[in-house]
């Protein structure tokens, strides 16, 4: 019994070690700059600030590349947050972005209305929309982050934004409790925005690796038809499905109107055989011509 108890120990012993010794052998170094930026973020990945979610603005922002104040949904507390953090001037937003809206808005489908086109789940940054096609959608309530990209996309326009609701605080004729209260209320509030921005950073970083494995997957499969198909078919020539078939149309037809397009009189890119086909339909319009004149008798 007490050699077991020893082995097992030991043995916990070992993996922890080579669980501490892996851990800080392939540690995956972080800029800490931008994670302390993304951090300050609502993660609402809205594109409002013009950059393809929160992270890339947070990068973008760490270079100098682009200015604090372009997060309508952060606000004014979020500018003032990221100066304190940067040690930087405290701007106003920049409206030409958007308005700040004190009162964060969900999406709403209207069940009735929707036609299953699944172009609002793949606009979704965060995956906040279940259904499927010729099915009908739903907003997961509790992850939708208000971004509004959903809205364009709807072709029968069935999705509006409401505001959430708020929890009321019980009204009290004692100051100090009135204070007690609304503090409590404030600080759940900003627990849970908090938490909500968490989760919405996780599910967005989620939904782009789901993005790009699915690309890599599509690549492979192709790759695999296409060599599937080239020793099936060794003498025929099996076209390139990486390549974009509208880019590839349209270089053909460009390709054929360059080959169509001589000038006039211009002969010298031309088969005997087209050269005579052209002599013998002149000589024939020359023919013709003559006849309407009254000069053949």
């Amino acid at each position: 019994m007490l050699t077991a108890i020893l082995t097992i120990g030991l043995m916990v012993g070992l993996f922890g070690l080579a669980l501490g010794y892996a851990g800080i052998r392939f540690k995956v170094e972080g800029n800490s700059v931008v994670d302390q930026i993304d951090a300050l973020l609502p993660q609402t990945q809205c594109r409002q600030c013009t950059y393809a979610g929160c992270r890339p603005y947070a990068e973008a922002i760490a270079q100098g590349e682009a200015p604090i104040n372009q997060c309508p949904p952060g606000g004014q507390s979020t500018i003032v947050a990221l100066a304190g953090l940067l040690k930087v001037e405290v701007l106003e937003l920049n409206t030409a972005h958007g308005e700040h809206k004190e009162i964060p808005l969900v999406a709403i489908i209207a069940e009735q209305s929707c036609i299953g086109c699944t172009l609002c789940i793949q606009a979704c940054p965060v995956d906040a929309i279940l259904g499927a096609a010729k099915h009908m959608h739903t907003i997961i309530a509790d992850e939708c982050t208000g971004c509004e990209l959903c809205l364009p996309p709807c072709p029968v326009d069935c999705i509006d934004m409401v505001p959430i609701k708020q929890s009321a605080v019980c009204p009290s004729q004692i100051p100090l409790v009135q204070y007690y209260r609304a503090t409590r209320s404030k600080i759940r509030a900003l627990t849970q925005a908090r938490f909500k921005s968490d989760r919405s950073r996780t599910r967005f970083e989620f939904r782009e690796k789901r993005l790009l494995l699915k690309k890599q997957l599509d690549e492979e499969r192709r790759r695999i038809k296409r060599e599937a198909l080239q020793k099936k078919h060794p003498q025929k020539k099996v076209a390139d499905t990486t390549v974009n078939p509208v880019q590839a149309a349209l270089e053909r037809v460009r390709a054929k109107k360059q080959a169509l397009d001589v000038k006039p009189g211009s002969t010298t890119d031309l088969t005997t055989a087209q050269q005579k086909q052209i002599e013998q339909t002149d000589k024939r319009r020359h023919v013709t011509s003559r006849t309407r004149q009254g000069i053949v008798k």
